[in-house]
């Protein structure tokens, strides 16, 4: 699966074709396999998965630059992951340790295990690092609004963030709303 809205808005931004996108992709995850798959099932009269003129577009908008054996992949495109420890010491920094019951007593909300939740974390947000801020906005906006009444790995596995982000987009989209009528 992919982000689509990340998708769109970074082949948009780039000016990229689909495949040039899915190229860098595939480099990025070191899938020679599948570079190999896509070749076979969709051949290029030169033989690539793609061709040399997309290759030397990438090149020129900094995605790869020419090493003596080929291509690599230039940070501007790394920089788009997000590194999967940090990711996830960013959240559990962020997301609450504890909460009172009603009977106060204190309930541990972050007692998850940081490797499981990595591995369960990262594909979610496909490693994007645009994704990941809008999930740390998302958890915020719930510290913020006292929504925060699970555990972190039933946010996880629910993926709360998403009902969390829907409230704080339509929160946004009220206030936004109210001030343009203000100024009207």
């Amino acid at each position: 699966m992919i982000l689509l809205d990340q998708y769109i808005e970074f082949i948009i931004e780039h000016e990229l074709t689909p495949k040039q996108y899915l190229l860098l992709h595939l480099l990025k995850d070191e899938r020679v396999d599948l570079i190999k798959k896509y070749k076979k099932a969709y051949p290029t009269k030169e033989g690539s998965m793609i061709s040399k003129l997309e290759i030397k577009d990438l090149v020129t908008k900094g995605f790869l630059y020419k090493t003596e054996k080929g291509f690599r992949l230039s940070e501007k495109i790394l920089n788009i992951f997000i590194t999967p420890e940090v990711a996830v010491n960013q959240i559990y920094s962020l997301y609450p340790a504890f909460i009172e019951s009603d009977k106060g007593v204190s309930i541990p909300l972050n007692s998850m295990d940081k490797r499981i939740f990595k591995e369960i974390y990262i594909p979610k947000i496909m490693g994007n690092i645009i994704e990941h801020k809008e999930v740390l906005k998302d958890i915020q906006y719930a510290i913020d609004n006292n929504l925060i009444r699970i555990g972190i790995n039933k946010f996880l596995t629910s993926e709360q963030w998403l009902s969390f982000r829907k409230l704080r987009k339509q929160e946004n989209k009220t206030i936004l709303t109210q001030t343009d009528e203000d100024f009207n």
